[in-house]
């Protein structure tokens, strides 16, 4: 069976040497997300109540002072952190410097997450890259990487929403489900303690 080949994989392997791993150049792939990212941040709407009240609004209240407030931030229940958008806010403070136009430090603040955004994007495509480009049908070295999992998930949910961390739910029972079939306990519960000791250090 033929295996279909790009002119450059096939250019690098008659010059002797390892294809690169990438359909697409790194720079090319960022320059396309942040293409993509800042029409977004120019021209899309806000879609989402949840956006104003639980993000702009406080952002805001760090900004200038003043704004409205949800349940989620009150002092009587405090289930979400005022790092995450601290970071935004102080994006905003800082374009307070040339500019005092409140539209102004909105885009500014969009623009540099699309920015952000399109790092992310590019990071996560060079490793999905890296990853399919593995010859092996089943490869198992992701195991090892069960506590940076674990504590990036619980990373997401004390800066972030707190509630994302039930996305750590599948990748736990597989682990569970793994373990039960390959009879290695010993090293899964250490990975979890791991991943847990992290997040408590984050925390």
């Amino acid at each position: 069976m033929n295996i279909p080949m790009t002119r450059t994989a096939r250019t690098a392997i008659l010059d002797g040497r390892a294809p690169s791993p990438f359909y697409l150049p790194l720079n090319v792939a960022f320059y396309a997300f942040l293409t993509s990212n800042a029409v977004a941040a120019a021209y899309a709407p806000i879609q989402d109540c949840d956006e104003i009240f639980n993000y702009w609004e406080p952002a805001h209240y760090l900004e200038h002072g003043y704004g409205l407030q949800t349940w989620e931030y009150s002092p009587e229940y405090s289930i979400r952190s005022w790092l995450y958008v601290g970071l935004h806010a102080a994006v905003g403070i800082i374009t307070r410097i040339w500019s005092s136009n409140k539209k102004t430090q909105f885009y500014v603040i969009r623009a540099v997450l699309a920015f952000v955004c399109a790092a992310c994007e590019t990071r996560l495509y060079s490793a999905i890259s890296r990853t399919l480009r593995l010859t092996a049908f089943l490869d198992r070295r992701g195991r090892n990487k069960i506590a940076e999992g674990i504590m990036w998930f619980g990373t997401g949910a004390i800066i972030g929403w707190p509630f994302s961390g039930a996305l750590i739910l599948p990748l736990l029972a597989e682990e569970v489900l793994t373990s039960i079939f390959s009879g290695h306990w010993g090293n899964t519960l250490g990975q979890v303690v791991n991943g847990g000791m992290r997040c408590i250090v984050i925390l």
